[in-house]
């Protein structure tokens, strides 16, 4: 299981000097175009039978549209979770239409929403088998730019995530229920 001290050292560096970086040149209010990044976060699983949290990688890009709207497609990788019972070992892709609102030259606030879908390698005992979701997820965030063409992005993201059982005869029927809560930290590159 990944730990949360793992974060790359140069992710750190940013975000504890994104705060003497207010003198951006470039204008929140006008972004518009093609971009892409990666973040790194805190996935807490809340599930039936088990809680778990790990930290996990996330790459996206998408395309700003108009200043206020996007559309932004993105992979995470959520590592392993579970108990003594059951294990899983998990990854997810979304995409999800972006509102955004700038507040300032250097700062955006953002919304969205889109599907998720996520693939689960589950192991129980002797056990194993693939169990597959699709899923609604909604998130926000803020945008800081330290740089032209630069960001710095904090977001929040929860699914409400149900794998279905009923595909795998070792695991017999039902459900795995887990709420998924990311927290991350990330950089937006603009172009």
């Amino acid at each position: 299981m990944r730990s949360i001290q793992s974060i790359p050292g140069y992710l750190l560096f940013v975000i504890l000097t994104a705060g003497f970086s207010a003198t951006a040149s470039a204008d929140q209010f006008e972004d518009s175009g093609f971009y892409f990044g990666g973040s790194y976060g805190l996935v807490t699983v809340d599930g039936q039978d088990f809680e778990d949290e790990n930290s996990f990688p996330q790459l996206f890009a998408g395309i700003q549209i108009l200043p206020f709207l996007g559309i932004e497609a993105a992979h995470y990788d959520f590592g392993e979770y579970g108990n003594a019972l059951v294990e899983a070992d998990l990854t997810a892709y979304s995409v999800a239409v972006t509102g955004r609102i700038p507040i300032s030259q250097t700062l955006a606030i953002f919304a969205r929403i889109g599907p998720m879908w996520s693939e689960a390698d589950v192991r129980s005992g002797p056990f194993s088998g693939e169990l597959d979701s699709e899923e609604v997820f909604v998130g926000a965030g803020a945008s800081f730019e330290i740089a032209e063409n630069l960001d710095l992005r904090i977001t929040y993201d929860w699914v409400d995530q149900d794998l279905n059982a009923d595909d795998i005869d070792e695991f017999g029927t039902g459900d795995f229920s887990s709420d998924l809560n990311l927290f991350a930290v990330g950089l937006k590159v603009e172009f």
